[in-house]
């Protein structure tokens, strides 16, 4: 009989509080993605991220929203042998879970300015926006600095430090005399 990865937590594990519990399965799970290899780890560690996002990934629980699931799901994103990770959050986008937080976007963003698809990466910034996500300070950190790393807007910095400013068409300059005061 195979044992569920919920079912192999310690017992000490089902007295702590929801909070607690899905703090303890978070770490559990980044140690998993820290230290396991080869696929068979591979296998168990996707198996417990699906187990984690089936149990606290029900609109009527108090964890729908929270970060530390999106966590979960970039896992089960990495992981994933059909849908990866795009199609995992434009999943989770459809069903409007991580709508109004700022990660989830950035993260997304992440994905396509990595492969330089500005015109994605783009609509993606517009989403979250049009979202309201917050914190907006987030995402305006964020996407600027991706839009800096990802689409070489340094190279665009360096070939302009070496042109010429154009002259602006009224650059008269306006010299008075000055008279002394006595």
């Amino acid at each position: 009989m195979v044992v569920g990865f919920f079912e192999s937590l310690p017992p000490f594990v089902k007295t702590l509080s929801e909070t607690k519990q899905l703090d303890y399965v978070l770490n559990q799970l980044k140690w998993m993605e820290e230290n396991f290899e080869g696929d068979e780890n591979h296998h168990r560690l996707r198996k417990a991220a699906m187990e984690t996002v089936l149990r606290y990934s029900v609109e009527s629980n108090p964890f729908y929203n929270d970060e530390r699931l999106l966590y979960v799901f970039c896992i089960v994103g990495k992981l994933s042998r059909t849908m990866g990770m795009k199609l995992v959050m434009e999943e989770l986008h459809n069903r409007k879970q991580f709508y109004e937080l700022a990660e989830f976007y950035v993260k997304w963003g992440e994905i396509f300015a990595e492969e330089k698809n500005k015109e994605r990466f783009n609509e993606i910034w517009n989403e979250a926006i049009k979202a309201n996500a917050k914190p907006i300070s987030r995402i305006d950190e964020a996407f600027r600095a991706m839009l800096y790393q990802y689409f070489e807007m340094d190279d665009e910095m360096t070939v302009n430090l070496f042109k010429k400013p154009e002259p602006l068409k009224d650059s008269r300059m306006v010299f008075r005399d000055i008279e002394p005061t006595s």
